[in-house]
């Protein structure tokens, strides 16, 4: 295998000047453009895949190139795929052409082939496989008919390779982040200020989202910059459990790689109880009286249902277990009947 160049270390530092300059959304459609023209590529394909179960989920470049039935093909024979079956035996990271583990007879004797590549035209396949967090692999292949990739193309994608895994686990890692942000439950509430953070293995802060007022004072957490000894001996005692800073509790757990570290700030009592609808106000104080729900709807003049089901939102609003933790809050916002 022949040497870098200048000329494909320029073009690749093109290629990830450009990646850097898209925005999050758009990072995998650069990387994929990017290599399809520099190795002369006709079509791109994104795999995610799990090596033991064989579970892909691609996508292809240019948009439109794949139809449906294409794509069901694939997913029907995703087990013959050449460089999926060497990457699960040998676990090896370098770029690697269909032409180095499988001649092209013996590619062409497999239903895949039949039914998938010659059908859109692909003889020749270059790929790079990418390890993620998660354990899954994203494999990116480029691919075209006639002449096979040469030893230029396996170099300069071999170039790009640490930039690319960088670039797209952030992207990834960014993605992960926000959806685990939106299903806290504890966000649910609006009086509930939140504030989440991905710091990798190396203590460097990759990923913030929320609330930043959720963070204690003292300590500040910016993308891309290390933790200081402090904040690093706050993450450590909350992995083991949850530590309590007065209203604010931080908590923390292992994720791969790193941590994630959650921080939820619960309002006062005066804030809890103003965030409720005047009617759901008006159930509470009802019930904190001794009124029984059915005396409530009598005073209230609505049906005991209504009751019931104003009282199971101030439950929620006030984070209260049950009706007695939403009296005791009503109780320490200053409300005397």
């Amino acid at each position: 295998m022949r040497e870098a160049t200048n000329a494909d270390l320029r073009l690749a530092r093109e290629i990830i000047d450009a990646i850097d300059r898209s925005s999050p959304d758009a990072v995998l459609p650069s990387v994929i453009a990017g290599l399809m023209a520099a190795v002369d590529a006709e079509i791109g394909t994104s795999n995610v895949f799990e090596p033991r179960r064989m579970r892909n989920d691609f996508r292809t470049w240019p948009p439109g190139a794949m139809d449906t039935a294409d794509h069901e093909a694939y997913r029907a024979y995703t087990g013959q795929q050449p460089l999926l079956e060497w990457y699960a035996r040998t676990r090896q990271l370098v770029p690697v052409r269909w032409s180095d583990i499988v001649s092209l007879k013996a590619l062409r004797g497999r239903e895949l082939y039949e039914y998938f590549y010659r059908p859109v035209g692909i003889d020749r396949q270059l790929a790079l496989a990418l390890p993620l967090g998660s354990g899954e692999v994203h494999a990116i292949a480029l691919s075209r008919g006639g002449s096979d990739f040469t030893d230029r193309d396996v170099v300069l994608v071999s170039c790009l390779q640490a930039s690319l895994l960088d670039s797209l686990y952030e992207t990834t890692e960014a993605a992960r982040i926000a959806e685990l942000v939106d299903s806290l439950s504890c966000l649910e509430n609006p009086a509930i200020q939140a504030f989440l953070v991905h710091v990798d293995a190396s203590g460097i802060v990759r990923v913030t989202a929320g609330n930043p007022e959720a963070v204690p004072a003292g300590h500040e957490f910016s993308p891309g910059k290390p933790l200081t000894p402090t904040t690093s001996r706050l993450v450590a005692t909350a992995r083991k459990s949850d530590v309590h800073l007065g209203r604010i509790t931080a908590g923390a757990r292992d994720a791969r790689p790193g941590t994630i570290i959650l921080f939820r700030s619960e309002p006062n009592e005066s804030q809890q109880i103003r965030q409720l609808a005047p009617g759901e106000r008006a159930a509470l104080e009802a019930v904190a009286t001794g009124a029984s729900i059915e005396e409530a709807a009598q005073e209230l003049c609505v049906s005991k249902h209504t009751v019931k089901n104003q009282l199971d939102r101030v439950h929620k609003k006030l984070n209260a277990r049950n009706r007695a933790d939403a009296v005791g809050v009503l109780w320490r916002s200053g409300w005397r009947g």
